[in-house]
């Protein structure tokens, strides 16, 4: 099991653009990875939800997002899924990772 967060003290409000710094709550996400030397390997996420300051904003809380990584409610880590790509928790592992660049984007795009 991988433990990881989100290093940034803020996040941006998905429908104003906002960005807040004062969190409402915290949760574990678990995300199902491919396995490394044929063990299972899951990441346990701990995301933040943030008040959103924009008092005409419909959202009163929003959850932050780890780009690249999972999409909302989603069990699984976005890869494309080649070998040129590292699996995201090899890539959490190493104290030298290799780029995200091949994790898929917010677009569903793989650069690879």
């Amino acid at each position: 099991m991988l433990h990881a967060h989100a290093r940034a003290a803020a996040a941006t409000c998905p429908h104003c653009s906002r960005r807040s710094g004062r969190v409402h709550a915290r949760y574990v996400q678990r995300l199902a990875d491919a396995a490394i030397g044929g063990r299972p390997v899951v990441i346990e996420l701990l995301v933040r939800r943030f008040w959103c300051l924009n008092g005409a904003c419909t959202a009163v809380t929003f959850a932050e997002q780890i780009e690249g990584l999972a999409s909302p409610h989603e069990r699984k880590p976005r890869c494309c899924g080649r070998s040129c790509c590292p699996s995201p928790a090899y890539s959490l592992a190493d104290p030298a990772p290799a780029s995200p660049r091949c994790w898929v984007s917010a677009s569903g795009r793989t650069p690879c």
